[in-house]
């Protein structure tokens, strides 16, 4: 990356990526970021821009990329029945940690939410697959880390290879649903929700339900499973925050009217400093890809 003085706090950047350079200008005025930030968007001058390699694995030049935004809808569809899932999914796996002596809490975690995305975005059953998502979005995102270069022994390689056998157990569930003659149906989870608009939205092709899907599975796996760790090390090394959220957990606990009930989305709204405790745990973790933003017309 080469970099060369600017005006106005700003800088030209060279940035190599996959052997083709793009220019760059950094700026660190706050008016013009705010001004930048606040075109974002559609209708807007600004558009988001990933490194190169970031956006060939996450295959972002196909023509069905700009209509990432518009699945929203499908995913807020599950946002009730959400929360109970993940609360039983986290209390199995913390009662699996009982007894042991020491827990690799990224990894635990990883596993745990990678597993739990799969089952409700396209029911996916581990047991029925020799391949563990898991360990393939691990390598996964161990390869984003690295220049992208395709040299047999190095990192990067594997990272192809592991990105190709996830895609594989996805594009398999694909295919079977959409062959199903409609018994797809059965299935109540994210893709299916999906399916159901495929004659009434032309993005929603084959093509573009796999790379979305695998999309969200590394989102949920990557920044859930880094936000969880670093919530646990701020708590530990804080005794009173910690302290503070039993004490809100505790106090919603007695408000039921039955004590083990599920979760529900009235009481996760209710728990202000439980969200605080997230949030700062988002802030001061950077648990997302770099990204940069690219002007569609000339500004001054």
């Amino acid at each position: 990356m080469g970099v060369s003085g600017g005006w106005g706090g700003g800088a030209d950047v060279g940035l190599a990526a996959a052997g083709a350079w793009r220019r760059l200008e950094v700026k660190a005025s706050v008016v013009a970021g705010g001004m930048r930030a606040g075109a974002t968007g559609r209708g807007g001058w600004v558009v988001q821009l990933a490194p190169d390699a970031f956006a060939t694995l996450f295959a972002q030049e196909s023509e069905a990329s700009p209509n990432i935004a518009n699945v929203q809808k499908y995913i807020r569809a599950l946002k009730e029945r959400l929360l109970p899932l993940m609360e039983e999914a986290s209390k199995a796996t913390i009662k699996s940690w009982l007894g042991r002596e020491s827990i690799d809490v990224k990894y635990a975690t990883g596993t745990m939410v990678i597993e739990f995305s799969a089952k409700l975005v396209f029911s996916h059953d581990p047991k029925q697959s020799s391949n563990k998502l898991g360990d393939l979005f691990f390598s996964f995102v161990r390869g984003l880390l690295f220049v992208p270069l395709n040299i047999p022994g190095t990192i990067y390689p594997k990272c192809l290879k592991d990105r190709r056998k996830a895609l594989s157990i996805i594009r398999r569930t694909v295919k079977d649903r959409l062959s199903s003659h409609g018994r797809w149906r059965l299935h109540d989870d994210f893709l299916s929700h999906v399916m159901q608009e495929m004659n009434k939205e032309k993005f929603l092709t084959e093509d573009f339900m796999i790379q979305l899907i695998f999309g969200l599975l590394f989102v949920s796996f990557d920044s859930v499973s880094m936000a969880l760790t670093l919530a646990l090390m701020f708590l530990e090394e804080n005794p009173r925050a910690l302290q503070e959220l039993a004490d809100e957990h505790e106090s919603i606990i007695k408000q039921r009217a039955i004590s083990n009930s599920p979760i529900t989305w009235k009481e996760y709204k209710s728990m202000p400093f439980t969200l605080q405790v997230i949030h700062e745990s988002l802030r001061l973790g950077n648990i997302s890809p770099e990204l940069f933003r690219r002007t569609k017309t000339e500004v001054e």
